[in-house]
């Protein structure tokens, strides 16, 4: 063999080998749990860039599913920078932000948003409140693994006067179970009143369904979206297990609300095993409508229906359906 291709070859052995055997990265890093780490810098209002470093295992992060809220809590002492001769301070922060991925925040733009504070320190009995600032979070791992971000800005004491600069904020934390609503996840749910029904809330799973149900763009007669969505029998508190199956259009085939509107590619019935009932008054959102096929339609509804045998009335409210495009 030539010499140079029998040591291009050996070469290319070697590194093939090397890399296999050292530690390597693993294939998704970034679920790993590591290490949690907690620290600021605060400086003003008598303090002067003191460093704050929180326990490593001290924080929670947990996600609300029904306000749509992260928040993470940790607990501390400001070790060697004593407000009071003797003792250690109690140092508290809490930081919310809005979904659950990694994003960036201001400050200002996310307390209009969430209509709550955003950064909270509390040494000792002194609260500061956030005031002008970013957070951004750099990792939102799944249950159990850890999310993480960075934070900066000013906050002012409860009197508006004293003000702190707070710099290099680090935090992390393991992820704890969600909060909220257990049936967030489900891909119907609504709650139905009238002709029999007394504000029950209805829960349909994928188990159980004979068409979990899909969206349909039709160009004929006009362009509208049509919605099938069905169950197999259900099981309704304080009544027998029912069927549920739906269809429902709007005009449109993007995000927006449509208000029921029948003979205008815009309208809501409900069969529940065997009873039809139509729209008379309400609205379907959609907050979330896939480009493609097979791609996820997600949306909300509520409104008034009738019986077309027996002119009953039920309402229904806090409807949320989630479904995928079948063209």
């Amino acid at each position: 063999m030539n010499p140079y291709l029998t040591l291009c070859f050996s070469s290319l052995v070697l590194l093939a080998l090397f890399t296999s055997c050292g530690e390597g990265n693993p294939a998704n890093p970034a679920e790993e749990v590591v290490q949690p780490l907690n620290s600021i810098t605060i400086d003003g209002d008598g303090w002067q860039k003191t460093s704050i470093v929180f326990a490593d295992d001290g924080g929670t992060v947990v996600y609300d599913t029904v306000t749509n809220i992260t928040t993470f809590e940790i607990t501390g002492t400001v070790a060697g920078a004593k407000l009071v001769a003797g003792s250690d301070e109690v140092v508290k922060l809490v930081i919310r932000y809005s979904g659950e991925k990694p994003n960036t925040f201001n400050w200002s733009s996310l307390e209009e948003e969430l209509d709550d504070d955003v950064v909270v320190l509390t040494i000792a009995d002194k609260e500061y409140r956030q005031q002008e600032g970013e957070l951004m979070i750099t990792h939102y791992g799944s249950v159990g693994k850890l999310v993480s971000g960075t934070f900066s800005g000013s906050l002012k004491g409860d009197s508006g006067e004293e003000v702190i600069l707070l710099e290099k904020g680090v935090f992390s934390a393991l992820r704890k179970e969600n909060v909220g609503d257990p049936d967030a996840d489900a891909p119907l749910t609504f709650i139905i009143d009238g002709d029999g029904y007394n504000n029950v809330k209805v829960v349909i799973r994928e188990k159980g369904f004979n068409t979990i149900g899909f969206a349909h763009y039709n160009t004929d007669g006009g362009a509208h979206l049509s919605f099938l969505l069905g169950s197999g029998l259900v099981d309704v508190p304080g009544h027998e297990a029912q069927s549920f199956a739906f269809v429902f259009s709007f005009p449109r085939s993007y995000e927006g609300v449509w208000p029921w509107n029948l003979g205008n590619n815009s309208d809501f019935s409900l069969n529940i095993s065997g009873k039809i009932y139509k729209g008379v008054e309400g609205r379907t959102g959609v907050s979330y409508y896939g480009r493609s096929f097979s791609e996820i339609v997600a949306g909300y509804f509520d409104g008034t229906l009738r019986n077309v045998e027996t002119g009953a009335l039920i309402q229904l409210k806090s409807g949320k359906f989630v479904t995928v495009r079948a063209n």
